[in-house]
């Protein structure tokens, strides 16, 4: 049986008629460390305990429509997160923490 990697599983994802969007790589920030993501799913290995947690994406002036959340990764296990881009442009996104 093979163990488990410790660390956070992302979704990311826009709305349809955003698909200009596919042009603007997304990013994760765990306890301000940046990891570029591509759309869709991605994993990023961390270790156990609480992390900060920021999901944006790239955009002409810097990055936008972060979510936030702090999240508490235990030990051999992973946490699972939907990050869904705003309809409009420099609004928050939105990250929610999946089951």
């Amino acid at each position: 049986m093979s163990e488990q990697q410790t660390g956070i599983s992302v979704h990311t994802g826009f709305f349809p008629l955003m698909f200009l969007l596919y042009m603007f790589k997304p990013a994760i920030k765990i306890d301000g460390v940046k990891t570029q993501l591509a759309w869709g799913p991605s994993f990023v290995p961390t270790t156990a305990g609480n992390h900060d947690v920021e999901v944006y994406y790239d955009y002409l002036f810097g990055p936008t429509s972060p979510g936030r959340m702090t999240v508490d990764v235990p030990e051999g296990g992973q946490v699972s997160l939907k990050y869904t881009a705003p309809p409009i442009i420099f609004m928050d996104g939105n990250l929610t923490l999946e089951s």
